[in-house]
């Protein structure tokens, strides 16, 4: 999963009940995919202008995970998509 300049943040990092994953202003309509260490989506998100969407424990096992934001209309972001990785305790 490749990185482009725009900022996406997920806290807190580890998440122990519920985290928030912080989207730029101005980016559109996105979609958050989240996997498993083994690739499997365990989650889809979708957003349309929020800045903010959070998600529960409640809807993931203990470990590492990585998520994929993709900007459906790629507003100031040179690739549409950014990408990280997050712990749940």
């Amino acid at each position: 999963l490749g990185n482009n300049n725009t900022n996406v943040s997920i806290y807190p990092n580890p998440m122990t009940d519920i985290a928030t994953f912080e989207i730029p202003e101005n980016m559109g309509p996105y979609y958050i995919f989240i996997y498993d260490v083994l690739g499997n989506v365990v989650r889809i998100i979708e957003g349309e202008n929020s800045k903010k969407q959070t998600i529960e424990k409640v809807m993931l096992k203990n470990g590492v995970y990585l998520f994929e934001v993709e900007f459906l209309y790629e507003i100031g972001a040179s690739e549409g998509r950014y990408s990280g990785r997050f712990i749940v305790k």
